[in-house]
């Protein structure tokens, strides 16, 4: 980057936390940003801290059951999706906290069940209110209370 500083480069994935990417671009200003698909992939909530930690915006203020049940109006507003697809992006939403893996597996193991045929809202909520009960904290958890604050 340095020797074409009319070019703009960005890191190209490989980012595991927002500290390591604060990291890195402190460490080397030429870069114009980076990319972090596998992280948002792997942990999609950390999508709601980046305008926060690196433009200042404040967080939505939105529990982690809230985004899930936007998510569903939004996805049951696209009739043409499949359940498989409608999921995916929901499936490690909550990863790290304590069950995720019955939420994640309530998700897997009822996507072609006839009762969610052409119904990815139906499934998407009945696995989140599984899961409620398993981990109540955690759906109910935002943005604050993983930053330390009470929300």
């Amino acid at each position: 980057a340095k020797e074409f500083p009319e070019l703009q480069f960005s890191l190209n994935g490989g980012l595991q936390s927002i500290e390591q990417m604060k990291e890195i671009l402190n460490e080397n200003a030429e870069l114009a940003g980076c990319m972090i698909g596998r992280l948002a992939y792997n942990d999609p909530w950390v999508m709601g801290q980046i305008d926060k930690e690196f433009y200042g915006r404040p967080a939505l203020d939105l529990s982690k059951r809230e985004v899930v049940l936007k998510y569903a109006e939004y996805i049951d507003k696209e009739p043409s999706v499949c359940n498989s697809v409608a999921v995916k992006p929901l499936s490690f939403f909550f990863a790290g906290e304590k069950n995720s893996s019955v939420y994640r597996r309530f998700l897997g193991d009822n996507v072609r069940e006839e009762k969610y045929k052409g119904d990815p809202k139906l499934l998407i909520e009945d696995a989140l209110e599984l899961f409620a009960m398993c981990n109540p904290i955690a759906v109910n958890r935002t943005h604050d209370c993983m930053l330390g604050t009470i929300s």
